[in-house]
């Protein structure tokens, strides 16, 4: 299941006006039904001394409701984790709009840089991608590019983009892409606070605005963000790094998650990471080095190599 949308919320205990996008897959057929226009109601608690609180959301796509807890970050930021155990087993933030209304294809103008994780029809079930575009502040999207990974043998590199995107009044809208990738198509799209960074909530200065995004295409599904581009630099200084690599092996789900630190000077990198392999275990301060090189012919794609 992935979900996107927007609500109102009446600051005391309840959810109206929402409207969401959806994928679910139907466990008995395998089939993915794809739903727009999804109406959306609920309510919530109010947070505890810790800013742990509950939500329950109503969707008429799925036969129940569903159960997240959320944890503030800050006025307009909230983490969510779904705990009824019955539907999915869903993760995701609610972030603020902004004052209401006046929400339009300006909202989301400029340069922009991108990710999107989910699942596909391959047979390892899982595509990554990132990527960059630029957008007209009204109807067009354009000079873009991405990397598309969906475990097939053979990724997808530096692919050209371009298409046309519309939001609404309400912040919810849609980007709908030309790419030479099948899985890289169909969006649901939805604007945050112009002034929050949503990868960087308590930072109040730089990479602020953008959208979250939900991928709604026939082969696969996904969720990411779309943060501006500030800067099209190289990597220099230091840096937290953090990777999650769902697979495959040997026919067995598998994964590969870390995090640790990099140091980028003169196209090179040293760092240590802590590593867990489920098939595997885990190892901590692993060290590794590598190389940092710029595309010149796709400004702003950097290409990081490690040993």
């Amino acid at each position: 299941l992935t979900l996107g949308g927007v609500l109102t919320s009446d600051g005391s205990a309840s959810f109206t006006n929402g409207l969401g996008d959806q994928a679910l897959v139907d466990q008995t057929t395998g089939n993915l039904d794809i739903s727009n226009n999804v109406g959306l109601t609920g309510g919530f608690s109010v947070p505890d001394s810790f800013g742990r609180g509950t939500i329950t959301l109503n969707d008429p796509g799925i036969s129940s409701s569903l159960q997240f807890a959320y944890y503030a970050v800050g006025p307009e930021v909230y983490r969510l984790v779904e705990i009824d155990g019955t539907t999915a087993f869903a993760a995701g933030s609610m972030y603020s709009q902004g004052t209401a209304g006046g929400l339009s294809a300006l909202s989301l103008n400029g340069n922009f840089a991108f990710n999107n994780f989910g699942a596909d029809g391959s047979n390892i079930g899982i595509i990554a991608s990132a990527g960059e575009f630029t957008t007209d502040g009204s109807t067009l999207v354009k000079a873009g590019f991405a990397d598309v990974n969906d475990g097939s043998g053979t990724a997808i590199t530096a692919s050209a983009l371009a298409g046309a995107y519309s939001i609404g009044a309400d912040g919810r809208g849609a980007i709908n892409l030309t790419t030479t990738s099948t899985e890289l198509t169909n969006f649901g799209v939805y604007v945050v606070d112009p002034a929050l960074n949503i990868e960087d909530p308590n930072n109040t200065t730089t990479g602020l605005g953008g959208a979250l995004l939900v991928e709604l295409d026939s082969g696969s599904i996904g969720t990411g963000v779309a943060v501006p581009q500030t800067s099209t630099s190289t990597l220099s200084g230091s840096y937290g790094i953090g990777v999650q690599a769902p697979g495959v092996n040997s026919g067995n789900f598998d994964e590969t998650d870390f995090v640790g630190t990099l140091k980028a000077s003169s196209g090179k990198v040293t760092g240590t990471v802590n590593l867990n392999d489920i098939g595997v275990g885990t190892t901590s301060n692993l060290a590794y080095t590598g190389t940092i090189g710029a595309d010149t012919n796709h400004p702003g794609r950097l290409v990081l190599s490690t040993n």
